[in-house]
């Protein structure tokens, strides 16, 4: 009987410590996406700051990472090759689903969209980028998944 009421007592702790340490981890986890998509966010604008800034010191000689020349500046094709670049070349993930696939259709299922309008993006995790040939710009916008809404920023690029 004694070693029945020791039995129930460990289960018990266990219990506990368990649903205790459950509470946690969700926390972490949730956190840990967070974190993910500012970081993703903050890649992103440093990639092309960093491709601007290679493009206007070299005469735009060279060419973007994700394809085009520098002289050429956005192109009508710009948003997408940014993003089939951080997809395939950069291996960026949705921290909260794992999606990696790219789309010209926000209401799609998919991790980055590539637009020609101004959106915001949906769904906690996901990117929308829009470049603008005529301003030479690119809008970059994120979902994090925290309590703000979308974390955005507005590039330019100089031809």
């Amino acid at each position: 009987m004694k070693k029945i009421i020791e039995f129930a007592v460990v289960i018990v702790v266990i219990g506990v410590l368990s649903s205790v340490g459950l509470k946690y981890f969700k926390k972490f986890k949730n956190t840990s996406k967070i974190d993910t998509s500012n970081a993703q966010f903050t890649e992103i604008i440093n990639l092309i700051n960093s491709e601007m800034f290679k493009c206007s010191n070299n005469n735009n000689s060279d060419s973007f990472v994700w394809g085009g020349k520098c002289k050429n500046g956005i192109t009508d094709d710009t948003s997408k090759n940014i993003a089939i670049y951080l997809v395939e070349e950069l291996e960026f993930r949705n921290p909260y689903d794992k999606l990696n696939s790219i789309s010209n259709k926000i209401e799609s299922n998919a991790y980055i969209f590539f637009l020609e309008e101004n959106a915001d993006p949906i769904n906690n995790g996901n990117i929308v980028i829009v470049c603008n040939k005529a301003k030479g710009n690119c809008s970059i916008k994120i979902k994090p998944g925290n309590k703000i809404d979308t974390l955005s920023a507005v590039l330019t690029i100089n031809n």
